[in-house]
This record gives C-alpha cells, structure tokens and sequence, in this order.
C-alpha cells in the first residue's frame, strides 16, 4: 500500500514541478507620477523580467523614482547625453535587453523601462535575461511606450516611479488543482488497499 501511494504521489509531484510556478515569484508596479497621475496595470500594460524554467538571469530587484528620457534602442550612443538619476525609456529591438539594461546602468540610469517595436507582439510576455544587470527594469506594450514618448516630445517632464521586489513562489492555480488531484488520488488509493486488505482478512 505505501510503495503503491508513494509511486501515485511521486508521479503527480512530478507534474506539480513541470508545471512550474509563476511569474509572482516577483512582484512589480509601475506608475506615472507627472504630468499625470497613472497607476498601470500588471500583465495588462507591463510585465517584469524573470528567470524562465530557472535557465537564465534573474532581474535585478529594487525601486525607482525620477524623470523619463528617451534613449533610443539603447546602444552606447543612444546614452551619449543621458542624464544620470534618470530612467531610461528605450524602445525593443536591435540588441539584447541586457545589452540595453547595462548600457543605461553605466549611463547613471536608475531604472529601464523597454517598450515594444514596431511589429512586435501585442501580448506581454515573460521575458528572460541572458547576462546579470543591475537597475530594475519593466517591458511595456507600444501603445503606452509611445503614449510616454509623445509626452516627453511634447516638452513635459515625466516623471515614473517603478519596483521589482523579489517574493516568494506562488503556484499557479492549475498547478494547484494538480496538486490537489494527486492528493485525491493518493488517499483514494489507500482506502481502496485498506478495503481489500479488510476483505481478505474476513475471509480467513
């Protein structure tokens, strides 16, 4: 009965695992502070970075506060006039969101906030790191990255504030009903062992 329970619960342990847990392993927010007062919605106008399936970087966790400044798609030269204390707001594409992330760091930035290109996805997705980096850094839909830039082009002083923090690992609700599932199932194993043990036995 206990080898027969323990192979029922390894195996649905093993699907608790693959089925992993989400992306609220971190926890993060985004709002603007001027010229407008903004709170932006999490998974609906922007997403953290994260270590996917625990094979990349984890993103670098903190707060940040201050003005916005355009600073391209983030090469070198795009942060030749950046102005240190500031948070970069840089467009995807061309080079690694790493690349784009340290390059910003080494130009004062305090924080990152990428919006997507030109012909990109639509949906926000979890995105992995491929090097370490050092300022927290979130990934926009276009439609708010450009909202954003036409404020600052309009010669306003757009201030954000921003946070990545680290929480603990909460499992998704599928992969809980997993969990679950397999629990039923163990225990219903067990009772129907101890029934035909029963059984045997009052047959003696």
């Amino acid at each position: 009965m206990k080898t027969k329970g323990l192979a029922i619960l390894t195996a649905w342990l093993f699907i608790l695992l693959s089925a992993g847990i989400s992306s609220a392993a971190y926890v993060s927010s985004l709002e603007q502070i001027s010229p407008d007062a903004v709170n932006y919605t999490f998974r609906t106008d922007f997403h953290h970075f994260w270590n996917v399936d625990n094979m990349y970087m984890e993103p670098a966790t903190g707060e940040a506060e201050g003005s916005l400044q355009f600073a391209g798609y983030g090469d070198e030269d795009d942060f030749s006039d950046f102005v240190s204390g500031n948070i970069a707001l840089i467009e995807r594409g061309h080079f690694s969101f790493a690349y784009k992330m340290n390059n910003a760091f080494n130009a004062g930035a305090i924080g990152v906030i990428i919006f997507y290109n030109e012909g990109g996805s639509r949906e926000l997705w979890e995105h992995a790191l491929s090097e370490e980096t050092y300022i927290p850094a979130l990934i926009t839909t276009r439609a708010l990255g450009l909202d954003l830039l036409s404020l600052l082009d309009s010669g306003h002083d757009v201030v954000m504030k921003m946070s990545v923090q680290a929480a603990s690992a909460v499992p998704e609700p599928a992969t809980l009903l997993l969990l679950g599932a397999g629990l039923l199932a163990v225990a219903g194993s067990s009772r129907k062992e101890r029934f035909s043990s029963t059984s045997r036995a009052s047959t003696k």
